[in-house]
C-alpha cells in the first residue's frame, strides 16, 4: 500500500477499512530509508522503543521513578508489544498514541490548562486516524472520568472530547461510513469472542508479568496508588466494551487490544513497585529478556516461514488454497524466493481474492457449492498433483472444503504441518494428492 504514489495510496485506503495516518507515515519512511523488509519493520520497532519511553514518563509522573521502571519493563516484556513491534502494521503507533493519551488524560484531570487540553486532543485525533479501536480507549477514559471526577471540571472534558473527535468526524467519518456500506466483508473474518479469547488477551497483554504481578500483590509493603486502579479500569473497559459489542456484531480481536496495553502496564507496574521492587524488577527483567529471546525465534506459519515451506515442498502443477486473508503477505515472500513458480493459487471462498483483506461472509449453502466445485476441479488435474490447504482460524468454514477434498482426493497427513503458538492466520497445512 505505502509503495504506491501518495494519491493512489489514499484512494486505495478509502476503499479499504483503515484510517490513513500510519500508512502516510510509512509512505514517508520508505522514501527516506528504503522499502527493504528490515527498513519497513524498523518503523514499528522504533515506535515500540518510543512507547516504552512514554510509558516510563507517564508512570514517573503518576507513581514515581521505581514504579516507572517497573511499568516500562511490563510493557517491554509484553508479548503483544513485542509482536506488534515486528509487524508492518499500525499497532505500535496506536500503542504510542494510547500511552500519550493516558498521560494527557491524567494531566488534564489533575491540573487542566488550555495547553494540556490542546495536546491531549491532538493526540486523540491522531489515534482515531490510526485505528478505529482507539475510540474504545476514549470511551473508557470518558466513563472513568465521569465515574472518578464526576461533574468536576466537566467543561474541560467536553471540550477535549469535541476537539478530539472533530477532525476525524469532518475528514474521515464519511469515508468510513462508505467503507462499511460498500461491502459486506468488513470484519467478516473476525470470529465471535469466547472465554478463550479473553484468556488469550490476558496472556498477550501481560506475558511473563502475569507470574510477577500476583506475587508482588501478595508481598506488597504498601497499598498501590489509587491511580493504578483508574488505569486498570480504563484497560478493562477498553477491552470489555468491544467484547460486549461482539455479541451483536463480532469486532473483538486480541491484537486490537494493544490500545489498552499502556493502561495495563501502568497498573501492573504500580502494583509491582509496592513490593520489594528491586527483586520484582530483577525478575521482570529476566522475564523480559526471555520474552525478547522467544520473539527473535522464527515463528512457524508466519508469512515468511509459510512461503519458504511452500517453496520447498510444492512442485509445478500443484495447487495452494488459502482459507484466510494471509495470501498477499505469503505471496510477498514467495515472489522473492521464486517469482516464476508454476502453481495454481486461489482462496476459499474465492471472493477473498476479489477483496484483499476481507475474509468473506457466505452462507453454508454457498460454501458447500464452492467447495464441491473446487474438489471437482482438482480431481480433474493430472495424477500425482497435490493440493496444499492452508487452514485459517475459522474451523467450521475450513471443515467444508476439507471434507470435500478428502472425499475426492487422497489425504497425505505426513506431508502436512501442524502449527503451534501465535501465528499469522495459519493454523495448519493439509496436503492432498490426486491418485485417481
Amino acid at each position: 500500500m505505502a509503495a504506491l504514489p501518495f494519491r493512489e495510496m489514499m484512494a486505495a485506503l478509502r476503499a479499504d477499512v483503515h484510517p490513513p495516518l500510519y500508512f502516510a507515515m510509512l509512505w514517508a519512511w520508505i522514501r527516506l530509508f528504503g522499502d527493504g523488509e528490515a527498513s519497513v519493520r524498523l518503523l514499528s520497532g522504533f515506535l515500540y522503543l518510543l512507547t516504552a519511553g512514554a510509558v516510563f514518563g507517564a508512570a514517573r509522573a503518576l507513581f514515581g521513578r521505581p514504579a516507572a521502571l517497573a511499568c516500562a519493563i511490563v510493557f517491554a516484556a509484553s508479548p503483544l508489544a513485542v509482536l506488534t513491534a515486528s509487524l508492518v502494521r499500525m499497532y505500535s503507533l496506536m500503542t504510542l498514541l494510547g500511552t500519550l493519551s493516558l498521560w494527557g488524560f491524567f494531566a488534564l484531570a489533575r491540573k487542566p490548562s488550555l495547553a494540556t487540553l490542546l495536546i491531549y486532543s491532538l493526540v486523540n485525533a491522531a489515534g482515531l486516524f490510526t485505528h478505529v479501536w482507539f475510540c474504545f480507549l476514549l470511551l473508557a477514559q470518558a466513563v472513568v472520568y465521569l465515574w472518578v471526577w464526576r461533574a468536576e471540571q466537566i467543561g474541560w472534558w467536553i471540550g477535549a472530547a469535541a476537539l478530539s473527535c472533530a477532525p476525524y468526524a469532518a475528514l474521515w467519518l464519511p469515508v468510513m461510513l462508505r467503507q462499511l456500506g460498500g461491502t459486506s466483508q468488513t470484519l467478516a473474518w473476525v470470529p465471535a469472542p469466547t472465554a478463550g479469547s479473553l484468556l488469550e488477551t490476558i496472556g498477550l497483554q501481560l506475558g511473563p508479568a502475569i507470574l510477577v504481578v500476583p506475587a508482588a500483590w501478595w508481598f506488597k509493603r504498601s497499598r498501590p496508588p489509587g491511580l493504578a486502579a483508574v488505569c486498570l479500569s480504563i484497560a478493562a473497559i477498553a477491552i470489555l466494551a468491544p467484547i460486549a459489542l461482539s455479541f451483536w456484531k463480532p469486532v473483538f480481536w486480541a491484537r486490537f487490544t494493544v490500545v489498552a496495553l499502556p493502561a495495563v502496564a501502568l497498573a501492573a507496574g504500580a502494583v509491582m513497585a509496592t513490593a520489594s521492587h528491586r527483586a520484582e524488577i530483577a525478575l521482570a527483567l529476566l522475564a523480559c529478556g526471555l520474552q525478547l529471546g522467544l520473539a527473535a525465534t522464527p515463528r512457524h506459519c508466519d508469512p515468511r516461514w509459510t512461503a519458504q515451506w511452500l517453496a520447498e515442498h510444492a512442485r509445478p502443477g500443484d495447487t495452494v488454497i488459502y482459507t484466510n486473508i494471509s495470501r498477499p503477505a505469503i505471496d510477498h515472500y514467495w515472489d522473492r524466493i521464486d517469482a516464476t513458480r508454476r502453481l495454481e493459487e486461489f482462496s476459499f471462498p474465492r471472493e477473498i481474492d476479489d477483496h484483499p483483506g476481507y475474509a468473506g461472509q457466505q452462507g453454508r449453502e454457498a460454501l458447500e457449492a464452492g467447495a464441491a466445485e473446487i474438489a471437482s476441479q482438482q480431481k480433474e488435474k493430472p495424477v500425482g498433483s497435490r493440493i496444499f490447504l492452508l487452514h485459517g482460524f475459522r474451523p467450521e468454514q475450513d471443515a467444508i472444503v476439507l471434507r470435500r477434498l478428502s472425499q475426492a482426493l487422497t489425504p497425505r497427513p505426513e506431508q502436512g504441518h501442524q502449527c503451534a503458538g501465535l501465528n499469522n492466520y495459519i493454523s495448519r497445512i493439509s496436503v492432498f494428492e490426486n491418485t485417481r
